[in-house]
């Protein structure tokens, strides 16, 4: 995985949590736990937060006295109030606002694609409705889980990328995993991580596997290993890196030493007795 995509992950973690004054943002392999994110967004609104949500789940404001149809548009809002002489009630009112704004939250958290699937819905709880349909059946969830499982038995060690940061997107994946019910057991988390890693980690990886404590130790233990073996590796490249430095610099000054004797040997060849020197 690159650069590029360790930060997209994190980007949209960021965005799926939300904040208490910003929605958060739907991804649909994510939907459950944006439902989850979404209610405490929604319940946490000041003062109308319940009243919000109660839009959401159960459907719009319906005044049965009067008949009153849901009220999905500013629009038909104002012609509302226009049509009381007395003005609209604070109740129906304050209900109708409600609805209005669950609307609004929900499509606040939506991406343009999700924007697009919920364009024939009327109310906010129309939308929360759609968007369960679409997010969150069964083959849906099948889906995100064969997804997770073939990014899981294909999980790599990226060549340029440190143990740590193999380590931070592994552990991103996992939690992935558990949030669609596929949790693995710590010994196949050991196993499946220390597999993964390049080459030059292939041997303290078997013997580490290798020791009989292995069922016991802890991930951070098992990476506080791999984390010495690593500086090892690099003390031991840049050791390397400086010898060749010496040795390329010894053979160029081994080279320019014969070519200086050279000079002097065809200089002597083509003035044996000194005349030259002697003239000069």
């Amino acid at each position: 995985m690159s650069k590029s995509d360790s930060h997209n992950i994190a980007f949209n973690l960021a965005s799926s949590i939300g904040s208490n004054s910003r929605a958060p943002t739907l991804f649909p392999e994510e939907y459950v736990a944006w439902v989850i994110h979404m209610e405490d967004y929604i319940t946490g609104i000041e003062k109308v937060g319940m009243e919000v949500w109660n839009s959401i789940v159960d459907g719009p404001y319906t005044n049965k006295n009067e008949v009153l149809t849901p009220i999905t548009t500013m629009k038909e809002f104002k012609e509302l109030k226009d049509n009381y002489d007395q003005g609209l009630p604070n109740d129906i009112k304050e209900h109708i606002e409600a609805d209005l704004r669950a609307e609004r939250e929900l499509r606040f958290g939506l991406t343009p694609s999700s924007l697009r699937l919920i364009e024939p819905c009327k109310t906010a709880h129309d939308i929360w409705i759609k968007l369960k349909e679409s997010y969150g059946s069964n083959e849906l969830l099948d889906s995100f889980q064969s997804s997770l499982l073939a990014e899981y038995d294909a999980f790599k060690q990226a060549s340029d990328e440190s143990v740590d940061k193999t380590s931070e997107r592994f552990h991103q994946l996992l939690s992935r995993m558990e949030k669609y019910d596929l949790g693995r057991k710590e010994v196949e988390k050991k196993t499946t991580f220390l597999q993964s890693l390049r080459s030059e980690f292939f041997n303290i990886g078997q013997t580490i596997r290798g020791n009989e404590q292995f069922k016991n130790y802890k991930m951070p233990e098992v990476l506080g290993i791999l984390k010495a073996h690593e500086a090892e590796l690099v003390k031991a490249s840049k050791t390397n890196i400086t010898l060749a430095l010496v040795s390329k610099s010894e053979k160029m000054k081994k080279k320019e030493k014969k070519i200086s004797s050279g000079s002097e040997s065809e200089e002597s060849d083509s003035d044996p007795n000194g005349l030259l020197k002697k003239k000069l």
